[in-house]
């Protein structure tokens, strides 16, 4: 099952798809359910497959499903972080322990040489805790993190990123520092109250580092992210990079988005073991 249907048109709820002259393959049933809940579709497929004979043409199932946690055989209920979410849990026959499923990308907005484009893309992020840091009279505490992006249905890296998200309380400081493998890193600061649900975080020209290449072709002039915590076990973020693109006279504003879903606890920080 898919949470998007691998179609490009609309097609019949069922329709038939026959072999090409001389196959041995024998017709396929392609069945389209709609949007339907996850247990709905898993129960049906395994009534299907317990009740088919030899003479049973075979199908295809394309089906549309809302977020859903799937539990494999090997897994257990209790890693499931927040049990009463309003996102079910579905024991599934399959190996594995907790899979979350969601249709949701982020969006990407970058410069292309008629403009801009916007693309999708998939992405996980790990956050884990480290112990707090001393800096002279400075204490910081922290989570290093790594964000990975990949474009739907593709294993190639899209973006990748690594850094540290700090917060110092004496000052209420948030500090997002970012590096990524084109050359690039950038430290972006803020203020936040300790139980705030939305803080924004901006770096200047002062506060990013390029390799000669991005320097004179993409100059960064501008970082700024928003981050929302919530609503659950949710986050986002809006991102606008703003470039200085070689022989164009304004700035483009290189804008990403996405929200993500908690789907697993951190390893506690070496004090906290």
């Amino acid at each position: 099952m898919s949470a998007t249907p691998v179609i490009t048109s609309p097609i019949a709820e069922t329709e038939q798809v026959r072999p090409a002259s001389g196959a041995l393959a024998q017709p396929v049933n392609i069945h389209w359910r709609g949007l339907e809940p996850y247990s709905s579709s898993f129960d049906a497929m395994r009534a299907f497959t317990e009740t088919r004979t030899p003479d049973t043409t075979d199908e295809i199932w394309l089906v549309e499903h809302p977020p859903v946690f799937t539990l494999g055989l090997a897994g257990d209920p209790a890693h499931l972080l927040n049990p009463d979410s309003d996102i079910p849990l579905v024991k599934v026959d399959r190996g594995g322990q907790i899979t979350y499923h969601d249709d949701r990308t982020g969006k990407d907005e970058h410069p292309v040489a008629e403009g801009s484009k916007e693309d999708d893309f998939v992405e996980r992020v790990e956050l884990q805790p480290i112990d707090p840091q001393l800096n002279g009279p400075q204490l910081f505490y922290g989570l290093r993190y790594h964000v990975h992006i990949v474009r739907p249905g593709e294993i190639e890296t899209f973006h990748d990123q690594v850094g540290y998200w700090l917060w110092e309380p004496a000052t209420k400081t948030v500090i997002q520092m970012l590096a990524i493998p084109r050359a690039q890193v950038a430290l972006a600061t803020g203020f936040a109250e300790p139980d705030a649900h939305q803080f924004e975080l901006v770096a200047g020209e002062r506060g990013i580092c390029s390799g000669p290449f991005l320097e004179q072709a993409f100059r960064t002039v501008e970082f700024r992210i928003r981050v929302t915590v919530g609503p659950g076990d949710t986050w986002s973020y809006e991102e606008d990079t703003v470039l200085q693109v070689s022989g164009r006279a304004e700035p483009f504003h290189h804008r990403d988005r996405n929200t993500l879903v908690r789907v697993a606890g951190p390893t506690p920080n070496p004090l906290a073991r």
